[in-house]
């Protein structure tokens, strides 16, 4: 016969009999529990007698001050044990869970009540009575956040309410943040813990918005401060709103608009955010308007300084003579006159407004026997340039040679050599005696010699046409058979 060698006990055998060891902890516990759970309630029933007899004492003087419960049969209290224990008319010494208790007390007609000792959770009132819904109707912004059961009343008129519900079109609703505008109809009902039903409440719920959209507007270039521009600008309105949202904006110069104008530009849907922009060719006050869908109205004002208008001349100071050139006024109502310029030619052709050779001096020295014409221009503190206007016409005459047989060459003083020695010319030919063509002949030579030494070069003459040429050998004066030509 083998020996067993085991020894000690196996893992299963361990854990079975923790196992079994905790199933029996668990039942003499709650036999144990059970037990003392009996006693208190056997204890508390043996003291019934003096815990009524306390409650009747304690609803004899407290009378008024008990919530009495009524319906259509019976009105009754209940009496905590543990208020008659706090207000002394019971001892404690001898009662255990008394917390648990009340006295039921059913007045009677005849002042004769009766009391009957349960646990708390059992005392109630028979209800006959429907619960009764109060609220009034109210008026709340857009979004806001509103539980359906706030500012309400549920009277369950001699019980607890345990349910109560609000519709809205059938459907149940808890608070108001996803209501449109307008006014709702909300229907309330409750049930008691009797299970009595309350009738239909409605109470109107209006949503509105009167909170004004957010706006503000922007230009490009800046013109603000009156910083003038000759570009187009480029205005940028936006507008937000939180509430019932935009539904139309508009652009406009006029400072007064109103919900119903025709002139406002209506969005497909609502929006919360807009950007929207403009092109504007004009100086003056602009409006962005945004529009909220409850019709609440916003604006931002802003001023532009746009100038496309060329200066425009008003007149000349004084007529053209010799040596003087008329200066020019213009006017401009917007950025203003930056500058004035001349331009003096002896070409006729009207010149155009953009030729450099418009300066802003009108100082000329004329020359003799010239024809001159002055033209001027305006330009305006952004650039443009106004039409060229012609200020006028001067012709530059030597004066009239009168015959002498001086050879003083005085007359040089009254124009230049050159326009004098064509008038000596004119004079030589028209001479009626020799005497006067010599002494116009003279005064040429003289007036030569002046200009060969003032500009170190040969002029060329003709004695016997009494022709003068200039430095590229072209004719001052020419006779075509005694006749000026």
């Amino acid at each position: 016969m083998k020996k067993d060698k085991r020894k000690g006990f196996t893992l299963l055998e361990v854990l079975g009999a923790i196992s079994i060891a905790a199933i029996l902890t668990v039942v003499i516990f709650v036999s144990i529990t059970n037990i003392r759970d009996e006693a208190s309630e056997e204890k508390i029933y043996l003291n019934k007698s003096s815990i009524l007899k306390a409650a009747n004492t304690f609803t004899e003087e407290f009378d008024k001050s008990i919530t009495w419960k009524s319906n259509d049969e019976e009105t009754m209290a209940c009496v905590p044990v543990e208020d008659l224990i706090n207000k002394g008319y019971l001892s404690k010494e001898k009662i255990d869970d008394y917390d648990e208790y009340v006295v039921k007390v059913i007045k009677s007609p005849e002042l004769v009540n009766t009391y009957e000792l349960m646990k708390s959770v059992d005392c109630k009132i028979k209800d006959t009575k429907v619960p009764v819904i109060y609220g009034d109707d109210i008026t709340l912004e857009i979004k806001a956040d509103y539980n359906i059961f706030n500012d309400m009343i549920f009277d369950g008129t001699g019980s607890n309410i345990v349910s109560k519900t609000a519709t809205l079109d059938n459907k149940p609703i808890e608070n108001t943040k996803d209501l449109d505008l307008g006014t709702y109809i909300v229907l309330y009902t409750a049930i008691d813990e009797s299970n009595n039903k309350s009738n239909i409440f409605s109470r109107n719920i209006t949503i509105t918005d009167t909170v004004n959209p957010v706006v503000s507007i922007s230009q490009n270039p800046d013109t603000s401060n009156k910083k003038w521009t000759k570009d187009d600008v480029v205005l940028t309105g936006n507008g937000s709103d939180n509430g019932s949202g935009i539904s139309a904006f508009m652009f406009s110069t006029n400072k007064n608009v109103n919900k119903f104008d025709i002139n406002w530009n209506n969005l497909n849907s609502v929006q919360y955010n807009i950007v929207q922009t403009k092109k504007v060719q004009e100086s003056g006050k602009w409006y962005f308007y945004v529009k909220d869908k409850a019709g609440n109205i916003s604006s931002k004002e802003i001023e532009l300084f746009i100038d496309k208008i060329a200066p425009i001349f008003v007149n000349a100071n004084g007529n053209m003579y010799k040596n003087y050139v008329p200066t020019a006024n213009f006017t401009d109502n917007e950025s203003g006159i930056k500058e004035i310029k001349y331009y003096i030619s002896t070409v006729s052709t009207k010149p155009d407004n953009t030729n450099s050779m418009f300066t802003t001096s009108n100082k000329i020295s004329m020359k003799c026997d010239t024809t001159y014409y002055a033209w001027a221009i305006a330009i305006d503190n952004v650039g443009n340039i106004s039409e060229v206007v012609k200020l006028d016409r001067y012709f530059n005459s030597c004066p009239t040679y009168t015959p002498t047989h001086s050879s003083s060459s005085s007359s040089s003083n009254y124009c230049d050599t050159i326009c004098q020695m064509k008038k000596n010319s004119e004079s030589w030919h028209d001479a009626e005696t020799e005497e006067e063509k010599d002494a116009l002949h003279q005064k040429n030579l003289e007036l030569k010699e002046q200009l060969e030494k003032e500009n170190n070069q040969n002029y060329s003459y003709d004695e016997r046409k009494g022709l003068y040429y200039d430095e590229n050998g072209k004719p001052i004066y020419t006779t075509s058979g005694g006749k000026k030509k």
